[in-house]
């Protein structure tokens, strides 16, 4: 586990939610939109169409440090065990 964003990241999918891997205790926010917490693992799960070859940019923001937010841009790769990798900027 990586401790900066930019790293490759890892999701997959089950009964319908899916989680994605990045820091502990981080907020996200994808196109603005706030859609919840990692845990202290440093997963986040929610219910998502994740679309192969789509690319999901999410902000990433730790309370006290929202200057500092992070942007990790990721493409799907897979559909059921579903991979992201890096999209370079």
């Amino acid at each position: 586990k990586s401790d900066t964003l930019g790293r490759t990241v890892q999701m997959w999918t089950y009964r319908g939610t899916t989680g994605l891997m990045i820091l502990a205790g981080v907020h996200l926010r994808i196109q603005g939109t706030y859609v919840g917490d990692t845990n202290t693992s440093g997963f986040w799960s929610g219910s998502r169409e994740w679309v192969v070859g789509d690319t999901y940019t999410f902000e990433a923001y730790k309370d006290g440090w929202e200057s500092q937010e992070d942007t990790l841009t990721v493409q799907c790769i897979g559909s059921l065990n579903v991979y992201f990798r890096m999209v370079p900027l």
